[in-house]
């Protein structure tokens, strides 16, 4: 493939949070409902002679472009996992999630990038052997390699498809405020204890009619 190849990768919004316990390795296990969502960013991938990453659009002047980036970081964890490339990529990316807006789209990328090598490069990873890899680069990751509908668990990739026919004709309006939150912040403001609560009750069976009150999300009190 000699031109460009373009993928879009897809935010998500979480329909009710729950943070149930801090666990030993300072990470949180959650209880949630994945959606993923239409808002996607897009991501240019070039044939050239060597790696490199550059972005335009929504906060891309804030967004660190070298290893720091989950784009580079996919891409270099999927290469180190095969003996050669028929060529390396030089990727671009045209930003629309909102930075620090709870929509996962560095996971995204991450997700994104892996699925694309593994096109691109033909190397025909299962979709279980791509959320491995991105499992390894954050909790939220594997979702984006597999996306839709998804009861989430664990650190969140403990995943459970879900009825989507329940969300035919209901309607969300996403509001992002010009405002950044960092999710190790949040988390620590949180405060949870190693215990988990045995009083935290699971959401409501996600059937018709549901009641979308009864999907709390628990950093609403931070």
């Amino acid at each position: 493939m000699n031109e460009k190849q373009i993928y879009y990768s897809h935010a998500k919004v979480n329909l009710g949070l729950q943070i149930l316990n801090k666990r030993e390795d300072g990470y949180h296990n959650l209880h949630s409902l994945f959606v993923e969502l239409d808002l996607a960013d897009e991501l240019d991938f070039f044939p050239s002679a060597r790696f490199k990453l550059t972005a335009e659009g929504k906060g891309s002047a804030d967004l660190p472009l070298d290893g720091c980036n989950l784009i580079t970081k996919s891409y270099k964890l999927i290469k180190s996992n095969i003996q050669s490339v028929p060529t390396e990529y030089s990727i671009h990316l045209k930003k629309k999630i909102p930075l620090g807006s709870g929509l996962g789209g560095g996971s995204s990328n991450a997700a994104t990038t892996l699925k694309a090598l593994n096109k691109l490069w033909e190397l025909n990873f299962s979709l279980k052997k791509l959320e491995t890899f991105g499992a390894k680069l954050g909790a939220d990751v594997p979702f984006f390699i597999r996306g839709g509908f998804q009861l989430a668990e664990g650190l969140g990739e403990i995943l459970t498809p879900q009825d989507g026919s329940v969300l035919q004709g209901v309607h969300f309006l996403l509001v992002s405020p010009l405002l950044h939150i960092s999710t190790a912040k949040a988390y620590r403001l949180l405060n949870k204890s190693l215990c988990p609560v045995g009083s935290h009750s699971k959401f409501s069976p996600v059937s018709k009619p549901v009641n979308w009150q009864l999907f709390d999300n628990d950093f609403e009190k931070v």
